[in-house]
């Protein structure tokens, strides 16, 4: 394969900045596995909250295509319930 001198080597798409989000709200969502119960609910809330505010921002957006625009608002409502839920078991 040639270098096409604007990847800097590498070929292939661009990752998109949801992705680095979505990644995040997993890690925090892992976490609340080991800590304690205080915190567990509150780290399990914010990761829900940060995937259901990815998923609403690519809805409006249209990210990737606007055919499934109508999925990232389930997922988006999915996660946002979920969040206030954790945050009112508390």
């Amino acid at each position: 394969m040639a270098d096409d001198g604007k990847t800097g080597g590498k070929m292939g798409r661009p990752v998109s900045p949801e992705l680095f989000v979505r990644l995040l709200a997993l890690a925090i969502v892992a976490g609340a596995l080991f800590v304690g119960p205080p915190w567990k609910t509150w780290l399990a809330a914010g990761g829900c909250g940060l995937a259901g505010g990815v998923f609403l921002v690519q809805a409006i957006q249209g990210r990737p295509t606007r055919r499934t625009r109508w999925v990232n608002v389930m997922f988006a409502a999915i996660f946002g319930v979920t969040a206030i839920w954790l945050a009112f078991l508390r």
